[in-house]
């Protein structure tokens, strides 16, 4: 069996002739790993992941399962599996029934297929439900059921189309979770479609980010987040506070950066800049409100617009000079920072290492 679960070489999708869905894409995929797509919608994403099912077929470009040719196959013929948001369960079925479809459309024996649906059901924690009607079941349970019926077959990549979708955000925590270890526990690569950022952060291995078809970036969550290769990427991941300059100067790696927002200092990620027109990117959470007598390397006076208490942080809004808005997380705020009255006169500061210069 090959290394590699999914190899998508070069892959194009068109509908109508005209509409590009997939630009070009390449992505390769090891047995076991974990990979989250994640964009903005109409971004190619669930074009993707259903090219890889075989629910729709490359215009160009190959496809590749476990080493084997499938970009023409129908999804039967593939060895893979999908798990659905809203789960596509049979309701006239019991939950061990429904576990045992797939084997049964594979004519697996009958002994091996309620062997195998109840070994399955024990590793989702739900074996006890096995005569239930699914009907009866809470949505994550069902979830679990879904999952067991897709990893029942033993397939090449697991597909996850907004898998947690409809779960309540308690339930989804614990989803994920349960997604991850599955993965781990089984060695089974997951490619897993998703609108949530943090869903995606929480359980990849990689996170690859799509915008107009395209591939923008694809790395382990902590290398997306903290070092953006581009401005789409630094404007759609996370919580960055992101302003346009022109570099005035360079020392030892530090760019000197005016723009309408002021003057401030940010390292370079290359000894010489592209160009002099760029944006220096800081995440919310390195950003802080000082105090009387605070001072950090980059510091800016602002007016606080509002801020909204979000369970272990406070998120403050500020507006800045050149008409923008900078974002500040203060998880352990202090007293004189947490009761700022809006309208109130605020001073913000970063460090130099905590921001980094990005080009168009």
């Amino acid at each position: 069996m090959s290394d590699i679960a999914v190899d998508l070489v070069n892959v194009t999708k068109r509908f109508g002739g005209n509409i590009l869905a997939v630009d070009d894409v390449t992505l390769r995929i090891e047995q076991g790993e974990y990979i989250s797509i994640i964009g903005p919608s109409g971004c190619g994403k669930t074009t993707a992941l259903r090219m890889v099912s075989g629910f729709d077929e490359p215009t160009t470009g190959q496809i590749l399962i476990a080493g084997r040719d499938c970009t023409h196959l129908e999804p039967h013929q593939r060895n893979t599996a999908m798990v659905f948001q809203h789960f596509a369960l049979f309701p006239h079925m019991s939950v061990v029934q429904n576990v045992e479809f797939g084997l049964r459309m594979r004519k697996v024996p009958g002994a091996e297929r309620t062997s195998r649906a109840l070994e399955m059901l024990r590793a989702v924690d739900i074996e006890n439900l096995a005569d239930r009607s699914v009907q009866q079941l809470s949505g994550g349970q069902q979830q679990r059921v879904g999952l067991a019926r897709a990893l029942v077959t033993r397939p090449d990549v697991l597909l996850l189309d907004e898998p947690l979708g409809s779960l309540d955000a308690n339930l989804r925590l614990r989803m994920q979770r349960e997604l991850r270890r599955l993965n781990t526990e089984f060695g089974v690569a997951f490619l897993h479609v998703t609108h949530t950022q943090t869903e995606a952060f929480a359980v990849s291995d990689r996170v690859m980010i799509m915008n107009q078809g395209r591939i923008e970036q694809i790395g382990p969550p902590q290398e997306v987040t903290h070092h953006p290769q581009n401005l789409f990427v630094a404007q759609f991941v996370g919580k960055n506070n992101i302003f346009k300059g022109e570099i005035s100067g360079v020392e030892n790696g530090i760019a000197t950066i005016v723009g309408p927002s002021g003057t401030f200092r940010a390292r370079l990620s290359s000894p010489e800049p592209e160009r002099k027109d760029c944006h220096i990117v800081v995440r919310s959470n390195l950003t802080n409100l000082l105090g009387d007598g605070e001072v950090l390397d980059n510091m800016v006076d602002g007016k606080l617009e509002f801020s909204i208490f979000e369970s272990s942080q406070i998120e403050f809004n500020i507006s800045i000079a050149g008409g923008a808005t900078l974002r500040v997380d203060e998880y352990e705020p202090k007293p004189e920072v947490r009761d700022l009255s809006f309208g109130a006169n605020v001073k913000v500061g970063w460090n130099v290492n905590d921001s980094m210069v990005i080009f168009d």
